[in-house]
């Protein structure tokens, strides 16, 4: 944006503009990221990563050698120690897709589908499309997605998935590439691991038997990462944790999207021109900002916390 003519925005930069105009700036404007991922942010891309590679035809073993190694080079970049269990979650969360989605009986027609479609005059919607396929006849859109509280609320999960702007805006944008209309949109939602490593009891909270053996709800050392590893997969062997649901858009629902969000691209636009970036303290009250210490310390030795992103958007790369 800014001295451009064109502005480009997706639908996650709409997101965080509407979330918080500060945390905006820092993220988009500014082209800061943490140094060091949130773990869900992570496991999500390496899901998603590892999805994209299944539907390209290529083994899991492949699959695992492939997130290895990109995980790696990333953390080496980052300057952080390498965590296999991030990676190996998200192998357990492929191979669950693997056996519950029915994946092998769809016809895909592509794969990490680039969109730049315009919405009115100097306005261009940017995003990628997970998958397309074609069924009974028609195209319909696949996006994946992951959570660690489908258990506790998947009811309101779903609730909120079916009103996300997301979705209308990929029909919206398909609908422009090809000139025709999508069916809708298949979620593939995994269920993310809810167990956590287990960690060493404090050794003032101990408690021995008269043999000496500690008692078994406790533990003297930490469970390794392998150990962990195992217990994750016996999570997902347990029952079902890919759950398929569909989503449909009327033409007149994707038309009234699409006119509101000419309107947020235009109050984008003017908050760039006259630097009107304010900060949404309720935000941070829902879920921890990770631009936190930037935005209300806004100490200069916080920024060895975060780095430069490669390019605005770094998921469309």
């Amino acid at each position: 944006m800014g001295t451009e003519r064109m502005q480009k925005c997706t639908t996650s930069m709409v997101k965080c503009f509407k979330q918080c105009r500060k945390k905006y700036y820092l993220e988009y404007i500014e082209e800061l990221k943490p140094l060091k991922t949130p773990k869900a942010l992570e496991l999500g891309t390496l899901y998603h990563r590892g999805l994209e590679l299944l539907l390209l035809d290529m083994s899991i073993p492949d699959i695992a050698v492939m997130l290895e190694n990109e995980q790696r080079n990333a953390c080496e970049e980052s300057g952080v120690e390498y965590d296999p269990i991030p990676v190996g979650i998200a192998l357990e969360m492929v191979a669950a897709f693997c056996r519950e989605s029915g994946y092998k009986f769809w016809k895909i027609k592509k794969v990490e589908e680039r969109f730049e479609v315009s919405i009115g005059y100097g306005k261009r919607l940017c995003g990628k499309i997970d998958a397309v396929m074609q069924h009974e006849g028609k195209d319909l859109l696949i996006e994946h997605k992951s959570t660690s509280c489908w258990t506790t609320n998947g009811a309101e999960y779903l609730h909120n998935l079916l009103w996300d702007e997301q979705s209308t805006n990929y029909l919206y944008a398909y609908r422009e590439i090809t000139g025709k209309f999508a069916r809708g949109i298949m979620y593939c939602i995994v269920e993310k691991p809810t167990i956590k490593p287990l960690q060493a009891t404090p050794i003032e909270k101990r408690r021995y038997k008269q043999n000496g053996e500690i008692y078994g709800n406790q533990r003297e050392r930490d469970e390794t990462a392998e150990e962990y590893l195992q217990r994750v997969a016996e999570w997902y062997a347990e029952k079902p944790r890919v759950h398929i649901h569909f989503i449909y858009r009327t033409p007149e629902e994707i038309e009234r999207q699409i006119a509101d969000l000419h309107l947020v691209f235009k109050d984008m636009a003017e908050s760039e021109k006259n630097a009107t970036f304010y900060r949404n303290p309720a935000a941070c009250s829902i879920i921890e900002c990770p631009y936190r210490p930037k935005c209300l310390e806004d100490n200069p030795e916080t920024d060895c916390l975060f780095v430069k992103k490669k390019s605005r958007n770094e998921e469309l790369l």
